[in-house]
């Protein structure tokens, strides 16, 4: 059976943040995986402090809505003065809202270094609507399990599934 709950999050998070590089949402799994883009390598110590501060600020989150939570992981990959930060998590154990915190927590903290696709897209309602349905008919075509990868380039979403 799809999660079209999972489907939502993927591709509203695709269109609406402009600061992450990539989003793989495995449809068996239920996971996601957010990719920001840095400008610089991060030394262990500044990793281990920017894991500090999202999962402090988790933390609060979870006490504050009295959800039990902790499923993320996160993966730092170094390319050519370029750091690549993944955050992978549950959909079934994280809600909208803290992928949005989350997001959000990342760009404040690498605010300065942060490589951002500065052209907006216009996303109504219409057009994630036919996003959605465009996906929903692939994947019922497939017998297969699916996984979807999003990258952001020059104001334009590139969809791939696997």
């Amino acid at each position: 059976m799809l999660n079209n709950t999972g489907l939502d999050i993927f591709i509203s998070v695709c269109l609406k943040y402009v600061n992450l590089n990539a989003v793989r949402y495995e449809m068996e799994e239920d996971s996601l995986m957010l990719e920001f883009a840095c400008n610089g390598s991060l030394s262990l110590d500044d990793q281990n402090q920017f894991i500090e501060y999202i999962e402090g600020s988790l933390y609060l989150f979870h006490k504050l809505g009295n959800i039990k939570s902790d499923n993320h992981k996160f993966v730092f990959r170094e390319v050519q003065d370029i750091t690549l930060i993944r955050i992978m998590m549950d959909l079934h154990l994280t809600s909208a809202q803290e992928i949005d915190l989350i997001i959000q927590l990342t760009q404040e903290y690498f605010n300065d270094k942060m490589m951002l696709d500065n052209e907006k897209l216009d996303v109504e309602s219409d057009f994630t609507r036919q996003v959605k349905n465009n996906l929903l008919k692939k994947v019922s075509q497939e017998s297969r399990p699916l996984s979807f990868v999003a990258y952001r380039q020059q104001g334009r979403v590139v969809v791939f599934h696997q």
